[in-house]
């Protein structure tokens, strides 16, 4: 059927040429015999015939243009064999009809038009072949024609003629072959196309379509969708999927992936649209007509049947699961600007865990806006001149003196005032200038460390972009040799947060930059679910305690039975613990009686300007010494 296609949109294409040059002989044959043949034998077969191929040549146009269906190719290949015998037949009679009247140079013509309308007829039906064989078994009644006349040059030329309607009948043959050949290759080619088309579309784990694919079908909704129309996008992301391809293999993480699409599925079939959009995060597209109130009430099932356990061959895996939803009026809104919000709205899900399934608010639309607002100003910001550093002390409570001082960023933007940190390293990181950020308030921290005493440190935060640029080791290297300051002084704060995220790239960074000479300080120690296997596996040199278990150690068991834990794990790995958030003489006696020496809050300074720093590094005892309070409980 494939060839029977090719056949008759070639014919569509070819016939109006065909028909003009057969109209074109047929003209000079009826001039030809105009004064010799009565007008009615020369004048009528021609009208007859030139009006048969326009209408053939119209019909031809037509065809061309519309798609060519099965039955439709059928009909007009075997009308073609019917018509072609028909114009051979009728070509070759006229110019029999013809000859009487004529000189033998005319008998002549005619027979040589009759020749090369049956060759010409072959040649262009080449495609169809058995047009082809039709057209050509007119060569014989015109070659014993030509003999017939008995003169040696048509003698000659009936040989001609036989010879040339061999050669073309061999071409033909060979012209056949080609063609089904090179049909069956096209028909092959498209094939794979479409299949190649279709895998451009599809994931090919979970056979659902990929994130070109999904959000092409986003546009494609909101470009087709009532103005007044809501639309509801979801993003539902699998919590904690990275730990279980460590634990368990990345066989297993593709099982549950497949499990999960298959859930998906079952919940949400047509009209909604589900895609993969990569890794652990599926998007839904929920169909037109639905309302808020049920979107999001289908998140909830959703939510519900993905945490369900993963009953595998050999295990049983349980997940959590993150959703973020948006909803927008088509008017009001676009894919790009929907996208925007329900990604928001999901890393609102993830940092709450006791709403997993978030829908984005006005509220969350003006923290974006101001996300944004701020972004766009640090993109035009002059770090050198609008970045600063304050300064927080870090005691010796034994010997009421300052070790130590952490650098905290601030910004103060011209365009918006103030920014909380936050913000602007969130930002940062968003935008990609978190690097440029660090090196201008790194290079600023070391110039005020260089004022300080030989035996005041320096503690300096890391972003998480921080730790996985590959340059980053390097780009440190420099500045802290340009400085001056001896890399003993300098201790490089990371939370366990930042080294989750690629934990082989931040340990690649924090060995490089022990290997410099500074210290290595795990911030927030206590609030990640793998402290410990981080403490042993990375170059940590001291330990910070989070202000949240120093605030609650006088009236929670709990808190202080956690930091007396950390400060007992320091001193056994031979590491400095040092307490955040101290901000009473109580806490700070506890921890001392607890076994803890470094600490750090308003209890002994809040951050200051690096000119205060410098001069309270010279001050021999720590603010704040000689205050008291009242009853410390038992350690």
């Amino acid at each position: 059927m494939r060839v029977r296609l090719a056949q008759a949109r070639a014919l569509s294409k070819n016939a109006p040429f065909f028909y003009a040059v057969h109209s074109c002989n047929a003209l000079f044959l009826s001039y030809a015999y105009l004064d010799v043949a009565p007008f009615w034998l020369t004048a009528g077969p021609l009208a007859v015939l030139l009006l048969a191929f326009t209408l053939r040549s119209g019909r031809h146009l037509q065809l061309a243009r519309r798609e060519t269906r099965p039955a439709t190719a059928n009909r007009q290949i075997i009308k073609v064999n019917l018509l072609t015998g028909l114009l051979v037949l009728a070509t070759c009679a006229w110019s029999f009809s013809l000859a009487p009247y004529g000189t033998p140079e005319l008998r002549m013509l005619g027979l040589f038009y009759d020749a090369f309308t049956i060759i010409l007829c072959a040649v262009s039906l080449m495609h169809v072949r058995s047009a082809g064989f039709t057209a050509l078994s007119g060569l014989v009644p015109v070659s014993i024609a030509s003999m017939a006349i008995g003169s040696d040059t048509m003698q000659a030329a009936a040989v001609t003629f036989l010879v040339s309607g061999v050669a073309v009948l061999y071409l033909i043959l060979l012209y056949s072959k080609s063609f089904h050949r090179l049909v069956g290759q096209h028909g092959e080619l498209k094939r794979v196309s479409a299949e190649a088309r279709n895998l451009a579309r599809l994931d090919l784990l979970t056979s659902l379509p990929n994130r070109r694919s999904f959000f092409a079908d986003l546009e494609a909704i909101v470009a087709s969708a009532a103005p007044d129309a809501e639309i509801h996008l979801a993003v539902i992301d699998i919590d904690g999927f990275k730990t279980v391809n460590e634990m368990y293999g990345h066989a297993v993480g593709d099982e549950i992936l497949r499990e999960a699409a298959l859930r998906l599925v079952g919940i949400c079939g047509a009209p909604h649209t589900l895609g993969r959009l990569g890794g652990d995060e599926f998007g839904l597209i929920f169909g037109l007509g639905l309302s808020g109130d049920e979107a999001f009430a289908r998140c909830t099932e959703i939510e519900e049947e993905l945490r369900a356990p993963f009953l595998l061959p050999d295990r049983i895996v349980r997940i959590g699961v993150s959703i973020g939803l948006a909803s927008a009026q088509v008017a009001s809104s676009d894919a790009a600007h929907l996208h925007e919000q329900v990604h928001y709205a999901l890393r609102e899900a993830k940092l709450d865990p006791r709403a997993s399934c978030q829908r984005f608010t006005r509220e969350q639309e003006e923290r974006m806006s101001r996300a944004n607002r701020v972004a766009a100003a640090l993109r035009n910001a002059d770090f050198r001149r609008e970045l600063s550093l304050v300064f927080q002390p870090v005691i010796d409570a034994e010997r009421d003196g300052i070790i130590a001082f952490e650098a905290l960023a601030r910004w103060t933007s011209p365009e918006i005032g103030a920014i909380s940190p936050v913000e602007f390293v969130t930002a940062a990181e968003k935008t990609s200038l978190i690097g440029l950020m660090t090196d201008v308030l790194l290079t600023k921290a070391l110039e005020a460390a260089a004022t300080w005493p030989p035996t005041v440190h320096l503690y300096f935060n890391l972003s998480a972009r921080d730790i996985t640029m590959p340059d980053f080791a390097v780009r440190v290297a420099d500045i802290v040799r340009a400085s001056g300051v001896t890399p003993g002084r300098i201790a490089f704060e990371v939370t366990e947060t930042a080294i989750i995220g690629d934990f082989a790239a931040a340990k690649q960074t924090l060995d490089a930059l022990k290997e410099l000479g500074v210290s290595i300080a795990l911030d927030d120690f206590g609030t990640g679910f793998s402290s410990l296997s981080y403490v042993h596996r990375l170059p940590i040199d001291k330990l910070k305690i989070d202000r949240s278990f120093t605030s609650e150690i006088l009236t929670n068991r709990t808190c202080r039975d956690i930091v007396r834990s950390v400060i007992g794990l320091c001193q056994q790995l031979g590491i400095d613990c040092v307490a955040e958030g101290v901000e009473t003489h109580t806490q700070m006696m506890l921890l001392g009686r607890l076994g803890c020496r470094s600490m750090q809050g308003f209890y002994f300074a809040k951050p200051m300007p690096a000119e205060e720093a410098a001069c309270l590094a010279r001050t021999p005892r720590a603010p704040g010494s000689g205050v008291r309070t009242e009853v410390i409980p038992a350690a």
